[in-house]
């Protein structure tokens, strides 16, 4: 069995290769654009979470499980990607 750290240890290099980093931007499938302030562990289980904020909406910061942030959805028709990256 593993220890805590080296579970810990597995849960924060998982997180380190995500594809996804503080400072990238992103578009939400309703349109609104959000920009990545960090990345962060759930504390009690040690699921990846997307921390994100948009100046469309006062700067409120939102966390959004990874599988969630990087999951399709039915839209309009269609299936659609959550979020798409792209630029300012």
């Amino acid at each position: 069995m593993a220890s805590d750290d080296a579970i810990k240890d597995q849960a924060q290099q998982a997180l380190a290769n995500l594809p996804v980093r503080a400072g990238d931007w992103f578009v939400h499938y309703k349109g609104g654009k959000y920009e990545v302030a960090a990345l962060a562990l759930k504390e009690d289980t040690l699921e990846p979470l997307v921390i994100y904020r948009s100046p469309q909406h006062g700067n409120t910061v939102w966390a959004r499980s990874y599988s969630e942030w990087n999951s399709e959805v039915e839209w309009e028709g269609k299936t659609v990607q959550r979020f798409v990256k792209t630029t300012l």
